[in-house]
């Protein structure tokens, strides 16, 4: 665990930790809560609602920690905070809105790119966690990348080679995933839509 208590804390300490290795965006206003337990779902860690290009509210991050599997001063909270905070989608907007001069640009948005972005600056904000045991944090950074990569594999899987969720499950277990059909079949799901 770590030894953040909001989500704000969290963020403001990213800001300051970035400064040698990200360009300075100035002061972002914005507002970090939890997402409200109605309208919470599993599979949805958080999201950074992205602001009008014209707006003066301020930016707006929510995290889901009501599964009771998580809560703010867990690792996977700041990570989750990292990729849609500071240095991740909050961060990354707020540099296209200071330096591009090109409307298109600001308001084309990749998915590939803006998810592959904060999912590259969640990676590298770990190195800010100083007072986390290292090795343990590399294990927990490559967890994460191992996770992906199957994720990667179960897609090209089911999109190119046409797998079933019987093939998807038979790909995972074979990676050391102990699971089902049932626990299968809303990744599969997910990934054929």
């Amino acid at each position: 665990v770590t030894s953040f208590t909001t989500y704000n804390e969290i963020i403001d300490y990213l800001n300051g930790a970035i400064k040698d290795d990200f360009p300075d965006v100035g002061t972002i206003e914005y507002v970090a809560s939890s997402i409200d337990p109605a309208i919470a779902v599993d599979g949805l860690a958080a999201y950074y609602a992205m602001p009008a290009i014209d707006s003066t509210m301020p930016d707006s991050i929510k995290v889901n920690t009501s599964s009771g599997s998580s809560s703010v001063d867990m690792i996977s909270t700041y990570s989750t905070v990292a990729h849609e905070g500071i240095p991740g989608h909050m961060y990354q907007t707020n540099y296209v809105y200071q330096h591009f001069d090109n409307l298109y640009q600001k308001l084309n948005s990749s998915i590939a790119y803006t998810e592959g972005y904060a999912t590259y600056v969640q990676n590298y904000a770990y190195k800010y966690l100083t007072d986390i045991d290292q090795d343990y944090l590399k294990v927990v950074k490559d967890n994460e990348l191992i996770s992906y990569f199957i994720i990667v594999l179960a897609d090209i899987g089911i999109h190119y080679y046409g797998d079933s969720i019987e093939d998807t499950l038979e790909m995972l277990n074979g990676y050391g995933f102990s699971l089902d059909s049932d626990s299968v079949k809303p990744l599969y799901q997910q990934l054929q839509n």
